[in-house]
């Protein structure tokens, strides 16, 4: 169950879409003041939120603020956070305990929901690709007549003069 704050209406639209893609329960809200209450709200409730998510059309300033505004209400101490930010440097972001952050200008699907995967438990943050691996070893390229001798010859037609390699 996700709380998605958010004054942009087209960020808060497409996310959530997303997310509920995903299979996640999604409310939306445009306000900070009043997700403030939703979460007091949902805390005493059964159904709590798993994750609150801030959208980057509030300041970084303001979405640290309301972090620790609420975790200092009765049961959301440990509230997660996903942050979407625009800034592409790490060196403006705070750390912060159980808050991820998610590059937002422009949203990419896939880092969006590994950043929100990664926020309530559900993928490492370590991990970053599964698949075949070479143990960093350098690969070299086989000749024409060895890929040719392997069935694995590649023609590639380029008609751009600039992208014709001549050697």
């Amino acid at each position: 169950k996700v709380l998605f704050v958010g004054k942009d209406a087209e960020e808060r639209e497409l996310d959530a879409l997303y997310l509920r893609h995903w299979g996640a329960e999604v409310i939306t809200i445009d306000d900070l003041a009043m997700a403030k209450e939703e979460a007091c709200l949902a805390a005493a409730s059964p159904t709590p939120y798993d994750l609150f998510l801030l959208g980057s059309a509030c300041s970084l300033e303001d979405q640290i603020l309301h972090i620790k505004e609420v975790r200092q209400l009765a049961g959301l101490a440990d509230a997660k956070y996903v942050l979407m930010t625009q800034s592409r440097t790490k060196s403006a972001r705070t750390e912060i305990r159980d808050v991820t952050y998610v590059e937002s200008d422009p949203i990419r699907r896939a880092p969006f929901i590994r950043g929100v995967a990664v926020a309530v438990g559900r993928a490492s943050p370590e991990v970053t690709h599964v698949g075949d691996d070479n143990g960093g070893k350098a690969v070299r390229t086989p000749n024409v007549e060895e890929a040719e001798a392997a069935g694995s010859l590649i023609l590639v037609a380029e008609d751009n003069l600039t992208n014709q390699n001549r050697s």
